[in-house]
């Protein structure tokens, strides 16, 4: 058969039309569609396209004619790369239309975050992924090489409180409520975590990003940790805040005090915060006590 894949009709931010031209060359022919996201929203650095989703077949006959055939297909990422391209079979062989891409829509800018409820976030630089983001959600993490249920962030967002975070391979931006009024605002990056934040208004909208240890086969664990003390590293999450913000190990927290950059690192010898510029403070969880640490210091919780 001949194929030929024309470019897709972008109905909206998660639905596209894919088109294409067959013709049988006098053999009844099956034909369907071969789509998925761009490299670019993958962790393995290669530049292979991986078509990870395909509509169902479709008979066009066999005839010598010529024949338009569409397919929708939905649950995509808004504002996302896809590759497409048509596939056409019969007793002589298979035929692959040429690839081409195609954008989805952007979706409307999120709102006001909700205190307690709903956060905002902004892919900032690499990728970032967050988990059940969508219906796409088991074919975009085969194609990204992360967990099951995770999809990349293609577009600022408003996410429920509770959200995974897999932030190892670029970094985000999160927007939350402050309070009554105003924001607390702060880009992080290098590892996977949970954001939580109480709806209290005494805590002032403190948002709380937790490290998530065996998120998912693969992930950071501390199964690299053969007994003993070992110093090695299994992840770490680092942040640049201006407003209320703490980053929360196994043995310790680092909360804001002023704009900081500071960072913690999980290791198998306890939870070390290190702080680059501005000031946290550090809740040693087993040793019941809170110090404060300027720029340039660090501090060891152990187990």
């Amino acid at each position: 058969p001949n194929a030929t894949t024309e470019p897709a009709t972008v109905t909206g931010t998660h639905t596209a039309v894919l088109v294409a031209q067959v013709n049988p060359n006098g053999l009844a022919t099956n034909v369907h569609f071969e789509y998925g996201l761009d490299s670019r929203y993958a962790t393995t650095g290669s530049s292979a396209i991986v078509y990870n989703d395909r509509t169902a077949i479709q008979s066009v006959g066999g005839d010598s004619s010529s024949h338009r055939v569409t397919a929708t297909v939905s649950g995509l990422l808004p504002n996302a790369v896809y590759h497409v391209r048509v596939v056409a079979a019969n007793s002589a062989g298979r035929v692959d239309g040429d690839d081409l891409t195609f954008t989805t829509r952007r979706d409307r800018s999120p709102g006001r975050p909700v205190l307690g409820r709903r956060v905002n976030l902004a892919p900032g630089t690499g990728v970032v992924f967050v988990r059940g983001l969508s219906s796409a959600a088991a074919s975009a993490a085969a194609a990204s090489g992360t967990g099951r249920g995770f999809v990349p962030l293609t577009e600022a967002r408003q996410l429920p409180v509770g959200t995974v975070v897999d932030a190892r391979f670029g970094s985000v931006r999160i927007v939350s409520a402050a309070g009554r009024r105003g924001t607390h605002a702060g880009t992080f990056s290098g590892a996977i975590f949970r954001i939580s934040q109480s709806g209290r208004t005494r805590q002032h909208g403190l948002t709380v990003l937790r490290l998530v240890e065996n998120a998912f086969k693969g992930a950071p664990s501390f199964a690299v940790c053969h007994g003993g003390s070992s110093t090695q590293t299994i992840q770490r999450l680092h942040g640049v805040a201006g407003g209320k913000f703490s980053l929360n190990g196994r043995h310790a927290s680092a909360a804001t005090v002023t704009s900081s950059s500071w960072s913690i690192t999980e290791r198998c010898d306890g939870t070390l915060t290190t702080v680059q510029s501005g000031g946290v403070n550090v809740s040693d969880f087993k040793r019941h006590k809170t110090r404060f640490l300027r720029s340039s210091q660090h501090y060891l919780a152990k187990p």
